[in-house]
C-alpha cells in the first residue's frame, strides 16, 4: 500500500511541478529525486492515517431491517453490510 501511496504522490507532484522544471535546463533528474523523497515521506504519514483507521474507528452498525423467522414471528436485525464510519 505503501508503494502505490508513494507513487500516487510522486506522479501527482510531477504533474504540478512540471512545467516549473521545464522552465531551466537540467532541473528534472534533480527534481524528480526531491518529488520520489517527498513522495516517501508523505506516505508514510498516509500509511498512520490508514493505519488509525483500521485500528480506532467507530463504525455504526449496518441498515435496521425487521425480520421473520420461519415460525412468521418478526424481529429487528441488521444488515451485514458496512456501517459508516465515525
Amino acid at each position: 500500500m505503501k508503494a502505490k501511496f508513494q507513487s500516487r504522490i510522486h506522479d501527482g507532484l510531477r504533474r504540478v511541478f512540471s512545467a516549473d522544471v521545464s522552465a531551466g535546463t537540467g532541473y528534472e533528474p534533480i527534481a524528480d529525486a526531491q518529488w520520489a523523497k517527498m513522495a516517501d515521506a508523505i506516505s508514510d504519514l498516509a500509511i498512520d492515517l490508514v493505519n488509525e483507521i483500521q485500528q480506532n474507528a467507530e463504525v455504526l452498525p449496518g441498515i435496521q431491517v425487521t425480520t421473520t423467522d420461519s415460525n412468521g414471528d418478526s424481529g429487528t436485525g441488521a444488515t451485514i453490510s458496512p456501517g459508516k464510519i465515525l
